[in-house]
């Protein structure tokens, strides 16, 4: 976080600086508030990527920083693929530019991990645990 100049939040979970503060969606707000001044933020003006630097600098940085994570899991599970949901999984290009930010972090024999968007809406995760709740009744 340092590399960016970013203030240290407290997480719901009780941890300084967790993931969660930062790549959730209500991350990608702070993460704009703190970065560009911009106090409302939705996913949506992440589409003005192309005309706007600071909006830019936030995904980018957003980028950067979930690739990190990702980057942590692949070495400890070996993921094929990963699924983007929820909110993120809205907006255009993110699993794109997410998977340019991943690629610069990782080592060669580890560049064939995958980055799509749920096919089935934002909603899909849910869909998937209730399924495996109901299968396992």
């Amino acid at each position: 976080m340092a590399e960016f100049d970013l203030p240290l939040m407290r997480c719901g979970c009780g941890r300084i600086v967790c993931f969660e503060t930062l790549i959730a969606v209500a991350g990608l707000t702070r993460l704009a508030a703190a970065l560009a001044a911009i106090q409302t933020f939705v996913p949506g003006l992440m589409q003005l990527r192309s005309s706007d630097l600071a909006i830019q600098r936030v995904g980018d940085i957003w980028c950067k920083i979930t690739a990190e994570l990702l980057h942590s899991l692949i070495l400890t599970v070996d993921l094929n693929v990963i699924i983007l949901g929820g909110g993120l999984s809205k907006i255009d290009g993110m699993a794109a530019n997410l998977q340019t930010a991943l690629y610069d972090t990782l080592l060669s024999p580890l560049k064939d991990t995958e980055i799509l968007c749920a096919q089935g809406s934002d909603a899909s995760g849910a869909r998937g645990a209730a399924f495996m709740a109901w299968q396992n009744v």
